[in-house]
């Protein structure tokens, strides 16, 4: 299987793994299949209130970012300084880091 197929599949894997675990938690849940650049997934109550989602999922290995958009970095020749935590413009989003190993066996982490 091509390599692009295969990254394409694990991250729908763990969009709709995030997205059916919000239902059975009773929130309505829109997926986006990678269409809006900041958030793959919106939750949202009965009352109305919504929260964006940011959905990374492996298999396994490690999960792939980049700093810059959560800290100001900046180098010295060889030598990394991390500054101060950036703001940003979703001050709501959330992230849910997914390991899809096996099935039954997924795990969850959720980071504000």
């Amino acid at each position: 299987m091509p390599k692009r197929h295969n990254t394409q599949l694990v991250k729908q894997v763990g969009e709709y793994l995030v997205a059916c675990e919000l239902a059975r938690r009773d929130f309505f849940v829109a997926t986006f299949s990678g269409n809006v650049p900041d958030f793959d997934i919106i939750a949202a109550d009965e009352a109305g209130h919504s929260v964006p989602i940011q959905v990374k999922t492996i298999r396994g290995g490690d999960w792939q970012f980049t700093v810059d958009k959560f800290a100001g970095i900046t180098f010295f020749g060889k030598k990394q300084i991390n500054g101060k935590k950036l703001s940003h413009h979703l001050p709501r989003l959330l992230h849910v880091m997914v390991i899809a190993t096996e099935y039954k066996h997924d795990r969850f982490f959720i980071l504000e």
